[in-house]
C-alpha cells in the first residue's frame, strides 16, 4: 500500500509545472566583431571594439531547466579604418577607407538553465543569429594630387550564424533578476564576441 501511495506522488512531483513560465529582460553591452575581410588594420588586428548594444528578450521554459528564448537587438555604428598601398597613374599612393559599420539583429536559442527556485541560475544555450550588417564606406586617396575623396552607397547584408552563450541570472526580489551573459558567434572561426548586462522580471 505504501508503494501504491508512493508512486502517484513521485509522478505528481515529477510533473510539476515550471517556476516561471516566462520571462522578460532588457540588457546593454559592449560588441566585438572580427573584420578581417576588409584589408590591413592596426596592424593585423581585425576587430573593431567601440559598439555598444542595446536589447530586449523573451524567453519560455518547458521545464525549470529548459527555456526557448528570443532575442533582438541592435549595435550603434563604428568606425573600421583600413589603409591600402597602391599605384594611381604611374604614383605610388595610399588608399585609406573609413568603414562604418552597424547591425540589427535577431536571434533564437535553446538555454539550460541549472538548479530549480534559487536565487543564482547558471546558464547555457546555443542557437542561430540572424543579423543586418550596414557598412557606410568612405575612401580618401593621397598622393602627390590633391587628396580625393569618394563616398560609397551603404550595404546591408544578411548574415546567419550559430552562437553559444554563457551566463546567469541572480534574483533580488521573488521575480526580478539581475543577467549577464557572453554570447560568441562563430564564422570560420569566431566572428562575434557579445558581452551583456541587464535586468529582467518572471511571469
Amino acid at each position: 500500500m505504501v508503494l501504491l501511495a508512493g508512486a502517484p506522488a513521485a509522478r505528481a512531483q515529477g510533473a510539476a509545472a515550471p517556476v516561471s513560465r516566462a520571462d522578460l529582460s532588457f540588457s546593454v553591452g559592449w560588441f566585438n566583431a572580427e573584420k578581417s575581410e576588409l584589408g590591413s588594420y592596426r596592424g593585423r588586428n581585425d576587430w573593431y571594439n567601440r559598439s555598444l548594444y542595446g536589447g530586449a528578450g523573451f524567453g519560455w521554459y518547458w521545464t525549470d531547466h529548459l527555456k526557448t528564448e528570443i532575442d533582438g537587438g541592435v549595435t550603434t555604428g563604428a568606425d573600421l579604418f583600413v589603409y591600402t598601398p597602391t599605384v594611381i597613374e604611374g604614383r605610388q599612393a595610399t588608399l585609406y577607407s573609413t568603414y562604418t559599420i552597424g547591425t540589427s539583429r535577431f536571434a533564437i536559442s535553446q538555454q539550460y538553465q541549472f538548479y530549480r527556485n534559487v536565487w543564482f541560475h547558471p546558464f547555457v544555450s546555443g542557437g542561430v543569429d540572424l543579423t543586418w550588417e550596414r557598412t557606410r564606406r568612405e575612401d580618401e586617396v593621397y598622393s602627390l594630387q590633391p587628396v580625393r575623396t569618394q563616398p560609397f552607397d551603404t550595404r546591408t547584408e544578411l548574415l546567419a550564424r550559430p552562437f553559444a552563450t554563457v551566463g546567469f541570472k541572480a534574483y533580488f526580489t521573488p521575480r526580478a533578476f539581475f543577467r549577464t551573459d557572453m554570447k560568441i558567434a562563430f564564422d570560420t572561426g569566431v566572428d562575434e564576441a557579445l558581452l551583456r548586462f541587464g535586468l529582467g522580471v518572471d511571469f
